[in-house]
């Protein structure tokens, strides 16, 4: 193999070693289409299986970012707005405060957070 070959095979690998998942608002072009396959086409008579909720998050008006690890939302609490990592499985992972939110027209977060989780293929 010459060495240019093995230059580029060698960033490639490390490319994809080190490749990030990006989950933002609407989806990876920002346009809400999703490429998912195997989706029901018509919903169960009552509707489909709720798996959980979380009850701590305030008031907000945002979209979750779900990645393969978590679910990033944000949430406003008295005037400090927060962003929450949840596990799939509904567990509260972390929070943290992110500052004072804008409260004038309506309570409520209004950001989807935009989460870049480095993946280890």
């Amino acid at each position: 193999m010459k060495s240019v070959e093995l230059l580029l095979l060698s960033i490639l690998i490390y490319l994809t070693g080190n490749a990030q998942e990006i989950a933002q608002w609407r989806g990876e072009n920002r346009n809400g289409i999703y490429n998912e396959t195997g989706l029901l086409k018509k919903w169960a008579e009552n509707g489909p299986k709720l798996l959980w909720h979380y009850d701590e998050l305030g008031d907000g008006f945002s979209s979750a970012s779900v990645t393969k690890t978590a679910v990033y939302l944000t949430g406003l609490k008295i005037d400090m707005g927060y962003v929450f990592a949840l596990s799939h499985e509904g567990k509260l992972l972390w929070k943290t405060e992110y500052g004072h939110e804008w409260t004038e027209s309506h309570n409520g977060t209004r950001t989807t957070p935009l989460f870049m989780e480095k993946s280890y293929i």
